[in-house]
This record gives C-alpha cells, sequence and structure tokens, in this order.
C-alpha cells in the first residue's frame, strides 16, 4: 500500500505539451525497462517492478480464463495511467501506430485502481466491427507502396506495418474524425477495483472519464483464435477482396 500511494501522483509522468489525460507510464515486460516516467533510477526500478506484478497477475488471470489461449498469447506493454483524462475519447478501435500486429489480435485487460473510489467510464459502439468497417472502409486511402519497410528498416515502427495495419490505423482515425459518430456511443462505468477484458481492435469504444488505471496489452496470433473468420484481420480482408498481410 505504501509503495502503490508513492505512485499515485501525476507528477510521476512525463507530460506532452497538450494535457488530455493520455500522459502514461510505459512498462515493457520483455526488456522489463520502464518509460514515460519522470522518477529516478530507484523509483523507476520499484515503479516497474510493481507494474511487472500486474503484468503476472493479469496474464495469470486471462490464461485461466482463456485456457486454450494461453499458450498462443505475446505481451505486449502495461501502462499504468494516473493522470485525469480530462476529455472524451471519439469512438475508435485499437491498432497501434509504433507496434504494428501484423494481424494479430489485441486483446487487453484493464483494472481500475482509483484510490478514491472514482469510476472509469466509457463509451461504447452501439454497432459490432463488421459495419463499422462497413461504414468508414471505403474512405480508406491505399498505403504508400514500400512504406511498411521504410518504418520498419528506419526503426520508426517495431515490426512491419502491413496493408491490414494500415487500413486498422485508417478506420480509427476516420472513426475519432467523424464529428456525429465520434460521441454516439452508449456510456458505461466500470467501479474502482473493478477488472474487465476486451478486444479493442474489435469493441468500438472510446474512454470518457477516470483517474488511475492499470493496462496489460496481449497479441493473439489468428490462427489461434478458435473463429478465426470473427477477427478483423478475416473481416477485412473478405469486405476489401484481397489480403492484407
Amino acid at each position: 500500500e505504501r509503495e502503490r500511494a508513492a505512485f499515485m501522483t501525476p507528477d510521476i509522468v512525463k507530460q506532452p505539451r497538450k494535457h488530455t489525460g493520455r500522459a502514461r507510464v510505459i512498462y515493457e515486460p520483455d526488456a522489463k525497462k520502464t518509460r514515460r516516467t519522470t522518477l529516478a533510477t530507484t523509483q523507476r526500478e520499484e515503479m516497474g517492478a510493481m507494474v511487472a506484478r500486474f503484468t503476472a497477475w493479469a496474464r495469470g488471470l486471462v490464461s485461466g480464463l482463456l485456457p486454450s489461449y494461453a499458450p498462443a498469447l505475446q505481451l505486449g506493454p502495461a501502462t499504468f495511467r494516473v493522470c485525469p483524462r480530462t476529455r472524451v475519447q471519439g469512438l475508435h478501435v485499437d491498432s497501434f501506430f509504433f507496434l504494428p500486429t501484423e494481424g494479430r489480435r489485441i486483446l487487453r485487460l484493464f483494472s481500475n485502481v482509483n484510490p478514491t473510489g472514482m469510476p472509469r467510464q466509457w463509451q461504447l459502439g452501439r454497432e459490432a466491427f463488421e459495419p463499422f468497417a462497413r461504414r468508414f472502409l471505403p474512405r480508406v486511402r491505399t498505403a504508400v507502396p514500400g512504406s511498411g519497410w521504410v518504418l520498419q528498416r528506419f526503426g520508426v515502427t517495431k515490426g512491419r506495418r502491413t496493408a491490414y495495419d494500415h487500413a486498422m490505423r485508417a478506420l480509427r482515425s476516420l472513426a475519432k474524425g467523424d464529428p456525429q459518430y465520434r460521441r454516439s456511443g452508449d456510456m458505461v462505468e466500470f467501479p474502482s477495483g473493478s477488472t474487465w477484458l476486451v478486444y479493442t481492435d474489435s469493441v468500438v469504444h472510446g474512454a470518457a472519464a477516470g483517474h488511475y488505471a492499470l493496462e496489460q496489452t496481449f497479441l493473439l496470433p489468428v490462427e489461434a483464435m478458435a473463429d478465426p473468420a470473427k477477427s478483423p484481420l478475416r473481416i477485412l480482408e473478405r469486405l476489401s477482396g484481397h489480403r492484407l498481410v
């Protein structure tokens, strides 16, 4: 408790020029590296150890809930959000610019660890991924040939940005940029102390309010799914008529 209390302040996060509540500490489990924090060496290590324990707990929980997926799950970054969100995030599906998934699913576990009992609020879209994709896919422009290779070659992305990653990123941007669609969801609350698990690459969502949360990202190869046809990759390939990875 004492350790956690020491980190419950926005002062530990490197803030961007424009503060929106998006600033967060990032922990990379494979490298055991903590980024985007103002903490010095010793406290940085303590922070990393705290988030690492959350990562281990999250992995155990997901493996227990989804035992058939456990062998294929790949650990992504963990984040600690200690800054209050100052505006409603537009509805979108997740796609990481710096970490292309190359078709893998994005499964994320969230925990509201607010010490004062404040709930975390999201807005959830009213349509499934396929109608969402049908709505915006016609407006997605083709990626510049070779751009994925260039981004990887010069270290901009950790992996190759495929046609799938390009399409998902474009869908995300188009939805968030649509003034009517971006605020068309239904509000839900996650109480302090609660944990929820979401395929954030297919569930249309947007964070609305909250303060203090831990998140763990997992990547799951489509082939490991019980029904790969329901993945965004297979849906987009069917709608576009060609392979995307």
